[in-house]
Formats: structure tokens, C-alpha cells, sequence
């Protein structure tokens, strides 16, 4: 990744100790899809990891509205595991943006932060060392920020909203509550027996035969990371990541299906989409998505 000098956003997730009921390799399987669900999470709001402790994530974003944004996809994704043990898997998030607020962190921090982020530029490291004292001080469940994040982000900007704790701390609520941003429609995808949507609470869907998607695809056809789809700029739009491409059939249009590859497409009205292989061919089943107008779908 290139290096820009310009202050960009540091996220630390954190991943809390597990039942100590759980067997060691059952509890580390269960760490690694908590942190790799929040990767997944990251990767569509354009946050590029900078380095993975042993319950942490580092991510750093371009703009702190992106970060914000991925605040609300972690936790959810994270609260989508089956509890272990009886007890949920739980996370707290740290956000800085640009320099150190405190210059003294950086000695007591040293041993913290990762050797690549702790040897990267400034613009690099810099947030993450006031991000993890950030991290220290949120609860289970909590996403803090700094000062500087709430200055810089854009209120309304995604679907979680920094609102005031204290002086010199923000915490990040995990629902949209921007009346004006508002979603006119909502997009329901059918996946064998599994229902999915994307709306105000859920922007962005992601597709792929990897755990930690939205829509698992187990398939060899379909790529680990294969599509996402999302609200943007008053529709939705299909992204294909993908090997085979994504296929695209929509009801009343063509027979023949499009074939979208690393490429972007609007969605129109209703259709069924192909993870590798096309809809007509009948081989493995298609994903049947439907935009509503009206907002409320069928259940």
C-alpha cells in the first residue's frame, strides 16, 4: 500500500476473552472468525488492515466517515456468531484520527501495537497509538472516538452517528439514525431457505464462499470474496470481486444473463443472481433478490 502523509483514520477492534469453559482450539477458531468477520466488515468501506494481534485488528481508513460506518458492520457481523458456551462473543472498538493527541503514549504503547504498524510513517502509526488508549477505556459492546474523529466525520455520514460522552471522548451508537438519509426502498434476497436485506440498519450485503459473508456460497465456482451488494447514490449496485464473474438475470429483461467481472452494475426491479455460474443454466441455486418500492417486502 502506498503511503500518503495525509492524517487518515486508525480503528482497533478488540476481541474480549472467551468462556474459559471452552476447549483452547475450539476458543482460537472462534477468535479467528470474530477477526475475520471484522475484516470482512472493513474491506467494503475501503479500511486496508495494517496488522492482526492476537485478539486485535488494525485498520486504517481514508476518512472517518468510512470508519464510523464500519463501527455498525463489525458489531453486527460480530453479534451474528452463535454464541459459545452460552455466552455472546463481544467486541469494543477504539477510533483516532490523525496525530497522537498525546506524545507520551507512544513509549507506553510500544509493546501494544504491532511491529508493522509501530515501524510504518507517522500518518501511519500515529493514530493507532492514541486509538489504542481509546480501545482500553470502551466497554464490551462500545465503540469510542477521540475528539478529533468527531470533527472530522460528517454527521449523518453512514449509518452510525458519533454522539458526545464526554470532553474529550465520542461513542459511536450502532443504528442509523439520520431521518434524511433514509432508505426509499429495501432489497430482499432469497438464498435456498435464508432470507436477507438491506436497508437503513443493514447497508451493504456481502457475498462469497467464505465464513464471515453474508450469504455463504459453497461452491468451488464461487470465489472467497466474491460480490458485495449495497446502497449507493440512491440505488443498489452489484460488485463482483470475483474469478467466474457474477451473473446477473433480470425478470423481464433479457433470457441471457449478463456477466458482470470486476465490474459494477445497478440491480433493477427483480431477478436472480449467479455466484460463478449463470441463473438459466440450473445447475445450483440462484439467488433471487426483489427491490420494494414501499419498504416493508414480504416476510
Amino acid at each position: 500500500m502506498t503511503e500518503s502523509a495525509s492524517p487518515r483514520c486508525a480503528l482497533i477492534v478488540e476481541i474480549l476473552p472467551l468462556s474459559p469453559e471452552l476447549p483452547d482450539s475450539e476458543a482460537q477458531d472462534i477468535l479467528e472468525r470474530a477477526l475475520r468477520r471484522a475484516q470482512l466488515a472493513c474491506e467494503p468501506l475501503r479500511g486496508h488492515v495494517q496488522a492482526q494481534g492476537s485478539h486485535r485488528l488494525y485498520v486504517l481508513f481514508s476518512s472517518c466517515d468510512a470508519a464510523i460506518s464500519a463501527v455498525g458492520a463489525i458489531f453486527e457481523r460480530i453479534d451474528d456468531l452463535p454464541p459459545p458456551a452460552g455466552r455472546p462473543v463481544q467486541a469494543r472498538i477504539g477510533l483516532h484520527h490523525g496525530a497522537q493527541a498525546s506524545p507520551s503514549a507512544k513509549p507506553l504503547l510500544t509493546d501494544r501495537v504491532p511491529v508493522p504498524v509501530a515501524s510504518g510513517s507517522p500518518a501511519v502509526r500515529e493514530p493507532f497509538y492514541t486509538a489504542a488508549q481509546i480501545v482500553d477505556r470502551a466497554q464490551p459492546g462500545e465503540a469510542l472516538a477521540s475528539r478529533a474523529v468527531a470533527r472530522a466525520a460528517k454527521q449523518g455520514a453512514g449509518y452510525c452517528i458519533a454522539s458526545a460522552q464526554s470532553a474529550s471522548l465520542f461513542q459511536i451508537t450502532r443504528h442509523f439514525t439520520g431521518g434524511t438519509q433514509t432508505m426509499p426502498t429495501r432489497l430482499e434476497l432469497r438464498y435456498q431457505d435464508l432470507v436477507f436485506h438491506i436497508d437503513d440498519h443493514h447497508p451493504i450485503l456481502l457475498l462469497g464462499r467464505e465464513r464471515g459473508n453474508d450469504i455463504v456460497i459453497n461452491n468451488t465456482r464461487t470465489s472467497r470474496q466474491h460480490a458485495r451488494v449495497e446502497w449507493r447514490k440512491g440505488g443498489f449496485v452489484l460488485t463482483d470481486h470475483s474469478t467466474n464473474g457474477t451473473y446477473v438475470l433480470t425478470e423481464g429483461g433479457s433470457a441471457v444473463a449478463r456477466k458482470i467481472t470486476h465490474d459494477t452494475t445497478e440491480l433493477v426491479g427483480s431477478g436472480l443472481l449467479g455466484c460463478g455460474w449463470s441463473p438459466t443454466d440450473g445447475s445450483q441455486p440462484a439467488i433471487f433478490y426483489r427491490i420494494d418500492d414501499n419498504g416493508s417486502g414480504s416476510e
